[in-house]
């Protein structure tokens, strides 16, 4: 009886080594095709709440323009949303203003042919090379351009948060005059469309395993994981 027993007991351990073999396989392969899947597309966040915290350092204007770009998000987007909280470790944006110059030594910037200082506001971000997931976002005014472009101006001011926070959804830059985009360059001065809400949820509504975007165009303006306007 004893040695029937341990017969049993050794088929039973063969099978869960067996079986549990299969199962780590099994998810392997689709880590495999999901990484693979996510190289070379469009970059956006994994989850479909991002965090965002504005500094309250900056000027009350810049605080409200954040404020009022993110419920203008939010307002039309179905697949994704911004959530404002109040401790900056929570988070998965910052949202500041800088100086041209404290912004270059903050990411030691040496050039200002990567990075023109002409910008009124630019977003920098972290994210995972495998998947092209955003790990990390920054979002600044540019300070310098404050009292010529943004004070007193509160339609400019939350135009450009509105603008870089769709980089920070994963959005490139837009200038078919057709779209009246928020991504829009070249002296355009768009608030959001409904093309924009629409590209958002197309990039986020996906098959979690293939991640197509066919609003994706790599963007010149793209440089050393920035985007600038």
């Amino acid at each position: 009886y004893r040695e029937k027993m341990k017969y049993k007991t050794r088929k039973l351990i063969f099978k869960i080594i067996i079986v549990s073999f299969a199962v780590i396989t099994f998810i392997t392969a689709l880590s495999g095709s999901f990484i693979n899947s996510r190289q070379g597309k469009a970059k956006r966040w994994k989850f479909s709440i991002v965090k965002v915290y504005i500094d309250p350092n900056i000027k009350q204007d810049l605080q409200e323009g954040y404020l009022d770009a993110i419920n203008n998000w939010n307002s039309n987007l179905k697949e994704i949303q911004f959530e404002v909280v109040k401790e900056n470790k929570k988070a998965n944006v910052f949202l500041s203003a800088a100086t041209y110059k404290d912004y270059k030594e903050k990411y030691k910037i040496k050039s200002s042919k990567s990075v023109p200082d002409n910008w009124l506001g630019i977003t920098a971000y972290n994210y995972e090379k495998l998947t092209n997931f955003f790990s990390y976002a920054k979002v600044y005014y540019n300070l310098d351009n404050y009292e010529d472009y943004l004070i007193d101006r509160k339609e400019i001011i939350t135009q450009v948060a509105e603008h870089e926070l769709g980089h920070v959804l994963g959005l490139e830059h837009d200038d078919n005059h057709a779209h009246k985009s928020v991504m829009a360059t070249n002296g355009q001065v768009n608030r959001l469309s409904d093309s924009d809400f629409e590209k958002v949820d197309t990039l986020y509504k996906d098959n979690p395993f293939m991640f197509f975007n066919p609003f994706y165009k790599p963007n010149n303006n793209l440089k050393n994981n920035e985007y600038y306007e």
